[in-house]
């Protein structure tokens, strides 16, 4: 679960584009500390989890809405998504589906 908070605080940090040294001032810890943080490496307490999401700007809520992926790129796909229609979306899925396959054909050739 931390591996994933830390790639959820990451992704955030990346879509709102914060330095993680500029979060960690604000919310009164070392840069040391925030790396270890994000890199997984000690456990979110509560309360600097709730102070990341004040400074942040993301309640609770938000922060938990998205699926559990250890891969920030696939967050900031999902919200990207957000307000498009359903036709957009199926669009999305079947621009992944070709990709996919695209892909599967370089592997074979490799």
């Amino acid at each position: 679960m931390r591996h994933w908070i830390a790639q959820r605080i990451s992704a955030i940090i990346t879509e709102k584009n914060i330095a993680a040294r500029k979060l960690s001032f604000a919310i009164g810890k070392s840069e040391g500390y925030m790396s270890q943080l994000l890199n997984g490496k000690i456990n979110f307490p509560v309360d600097v989890l709730e102070k990341i999401c004040e400074e942040l700007h993301v309640t609770p809520e938000e922060f938990f809405a998205y699926p559990q992926t250890d891969n920030k790129n696939v967050y900031l796909l999902l919200r990207e998504t957000e307000g498009l229609t359903d036709e957009d979306i199926l669009y999305l899925c079947e621009c992944a589906k070709y990709l996919k396959a695209k892909n599967r054909q370089i592997r074979k050739r490799k």
